[in-house]
Order: C-alpha cells, then structure tokens, then sequence
C-alpha cells in the first residue's frame, strides 16, 4: 500500500519545498500568517488558499 504524499508548499520568497507543518504560524485576530523556516519570509495564510499572498515582511 502506497503512503499518501506529505503537504509540500514552496515558499514565495525562497522557493524551497517545504512540508506544510514545517512552517511557523503567526496569528493575530484578524489573520493567520506562516512563516518559511528556511528564510523568514512571512505570508497570509489565507492567501495561500485563495491564490493571493500579502507579504508582511522582508526576509532577513
């Protein structure tokens, strides 16, 4: 039997592949953000459903 594929979801900034549980959260009221472990770089998790990505910082 074949094991189903872990969540990938490559980063915007970096482009690395990187397992979705992986990723740090941030939250606050209105959002849910994830950030990259590779680079920093922080995204709206919302835009990663919808298509769209507001970026929050700069990568350090």
């Amino acid at each position: 039997m074949m094991k189903s594929p872990t969540p990938h979801l490559n980063c915007p900034s970096c482009h690395t592949p990187v397992v979705l549980d992986r990723y740090d959260r941030a939250c606050t009221v209105a959002n849910t953000y994830l950030v990259c472990p590779e680079c920093d770089y922080t995204f709206l998790f919302e835009g990663v459903l919808d298509g769209t990505l507001s970026r929050i910082s700069e990568p350090s």
